[in-house]
């Protein structure tokens, strides 16, 4: 019945279209094929979501009620589970089971805003605006709380997030969220610096503001002085603001810090492209 509706779906395809007899043949040929693929591959992908690993994640939840860990890994389970749910009644059904699994292990690490990450993930993960509850909590967990690499981690995860647009938070919510964690007194120096350069970033990337991503850049630089990545975000930035002279400078400054020329490849080029850029500059 399957390859019967795939075969019909082709014909009337090519009938409405006005193609020569070669095109219509190729479409009767590769359609039915792409079609039964992409079948295919939704059915694998089905069939992978309910093996055993995630399903094992949720039962070591179930035996483990009270590890951090296990009722993450759940909570991510039961997410991945509504992103293929069939029908709205059963995505409903996983993203409650998700939301609670994310909740238990907030309870559990109550100095931690890691739990609240994966819940927002989960949420737009799923092409759904989180709770507005969901995001004061956040603000105020990253503000107050324990500061891991974990959680660094999750905010440049949603630093990228929210330049593709894909987390659909306001820009003001953004920077609310991040001006709290870098005020935060438990995030030590390094974690800061990263921080920065994630805003930097956002506002080079996202609104197009290269001489706020320069400001927000040498205060990462700062807190982080021996740092060359950071420094080479520098120069970006101070190239597409069209601060031709003053990048140029810092690749200047590079070469001394880079003393096992690890880098060297890469300034060379930078040189090089500062030099064609200062030529066909008007």
């Amino acid at each position: 019945l399957i390859v019967l509706a795939i075969e019909r779906s082709s014909q009337f395809i090519s009938s409405k279209l006005d193609i020569k007899p070669a095109i219509n043949q190729a479409i009767h040929q590769v359609l039915p094929v792409f079609i039964i693929a992409t079948l295919a591959l939704v059915t694998h992908t089905r069939a992978y979501i309910w093996s055993d690993s995630p399903k094992e994640k949720i039962v070591d939840a179930l035996n483990h009620p009270e590890s951090v860990r296990a009722n993450i890994e759940a909570g991510n389970s039961f997410s991945v589970f509504a992103k293929y749910a069939l029908n709205q009644q059963e995505k409903d059904k996983y993203i409650n089971q998700s939301e609670k699994h994310f909740r238990k292990a907030l309870e559990l690490k109550t100095n931690s805003a890691n739990p609240l990450f994966f819940c927002l993930f989960m949420y737009y993960e799923n092409k759904l605006n989180p709770p507005d509850l969901l995001l004061e909590q956040l603000v105020r967990k990253v503000g107050q709380g324990f500061m891991d690499s974990t959680t660094i981690n999750a905010l440049t995860n949603l630093t990228a997030c929210k330049v593709d647009n894909f987390c659909k938070f306001s820009d003001k919510y953004y920077i609310t969220l991040m001006k709290s964690a870098i005020d935060n007194p438990n995030t030590p120096d390094y974690f800061r610096s990263n921080l920065f350069r994630n805003m930097a970033t956002f506002y080079s990337d996202a609104i197009a503001d290269s001489n706020t991503a320069i400001i927000l850049t040498k205060r990462a630089i700062e807190l982080n002085p021996q740092q060359i990545s950071i420094r080479l975000e520098l120069v970006y930035y101070l190239t597409k603001a069209g601060y031709f002279e003053t990048a140029r400078k810092e690749l200047d400054a590079l070469k001394k810090l880079d003393k096992l020329s690890q880098y060297s490849k890469i300034i060379t080029e930078w040189n090089n492209n500062l030099a064609e850029a200062t030529i066909s500059k008007p």
